[in-house]
């Protein structure tokens, strides 16, 4: 997992000061990664470009779809322990395999098709140019910045004093739903 600064963002949303970073930043980073963690998780898809390498059985078909996505670069495709010349469609001669208009795939330019033993080495996820999606970025703060407020009341799910009632919610809260809406992957399951 490629983690962000999820300790500056909130610190500087919440208000808290030029020595929060010393006093809490290590808590901060914590909230930050189990979000980023989550927020992942939901989306099937990572934040930060990482590297993999699949080997699959070859479908029949011109267009093989990958386990991550959106598919960043194309490093490799091996087919029966033979290297299949791949890259980007943009340049000349086009590579017989490229990555698909979807980036959830590879395809096949030659007309031929993916058979036997296919082994794809490539980079995936979100982080366009090494930033990933602000509206994620966003929601992932605001949640760690609610997380902190409520960190007094952890494991506390109804608190009544007074006659009044508090509830603490753990669930994702809905402007952290939105996001991971507008970017889960629907391809394939994860």
């Amino acid at each position: 997992m490629t983690s962000l600064d999820w300790v500056n963002p909130p610190i500087k949303y919440l208000n808290l000061g030029t020595g929060a970073a010393a006093t809490l930043g290590d808590l901060l980073a914590m909230l930050g990664d189990s979000v980023q963690a989550r927020i992942e998780t939901m989306m099937c898809r990572t934040f930060g470009v990482e590297d993999y390498v699949e080997v699959r059985v070859g479908n029949g078909k011109s267009v093989l779809y990958l386990e991550h996505d959106p598919v960043r670069t194309l490093t490799s495709v091996v087919m029966d322990n033979v290297p299949v010349t791949s890259g980007l469609s943009t340049v000349y001669p086009i590579p017989r395999c490229v990555i698909h208009g979807n980036s959830a795939a590879i395809r096949l330019t030659d007309g031929s098709t993916f058979e036997g033993q296919v082994i794809v080495t490539y980079s995936a996820g979100l982080a366009e140019d090494g930033v990933p999606p602000a509206d994620l970025v966003g929601a992932g703060v605001l949640w760690i910045a609610q997380l902190f407020k409520d960190r007094d009341r952890a494991g506390i799910s109804t608190v009544t004093a007074g006659g009044q009632t508090m509830t603490v919610d753990r669930k994702v809260p809905p402007f952290v739903a939105d996001a991971i809406a507008q970017h889960r992957r629907l391809v394939l399951p994860c």
